[in-house]
């Protein structure tokens, strides 16, 4: 594996009973693309549920100990995941979940497998100007 690379495939954490936090990355990308590629977070969190309805358990919905309901929690966990990939943009106004170009292209794949993250700049490295 390269420096950067993970094996993002793997949750940090599975509730039993409940889908891991993986299970939303896929559905937020579609949620985006559906909303024209671009949305406030509760109307994205809302077409989320819409997508998954189907799938959500009883364990999904249930409150953890911040109050928020779990599904939701893991859909606003799911968007950190996508912008670490690249998939939506790190530079959008307050409240607003948007793609990237990568993330409308990866929302239509069939494919549920993350890009490798993007790398992150060496705070250490000397930035030279010409």
């Amino acid at each position: 594996l390269f420096p950067y690379e993970k094996d993002e495939e793997v949750d940090q954490e599975i509730v039993a009973g409940t889908l891991p936090q993986s299970a939303f990355w896929h559905p937020l990308a579609q949620a985006l693309l559906r909303l024209g590629g671009s949305a406030q977070a509760g109307t994205a969190i809302a077409e989320v549920e819409k997508i998954m309805d189907g799938e959500l358990k009883a364990a999904d919905r249930e409150l953890v100990a911040t109050g928020s309901v779990r599904w939701m929690t893991n859909v606003r966990f799911a968007r950190q995941k996508l912008k670490e990939h690249g998939l939506i943009m790190a530079n959008s106004p307050h409240g607003t979940w948007e793609l990237t170009d990568a993330g409308s292209r990866w929302a239509t794949g069939e494919s549920s497998r993350l890009p490798a993250p993007m790398a992150q700049p060496d705070p250490n490295q000397q930035l030279f100007s010409f």
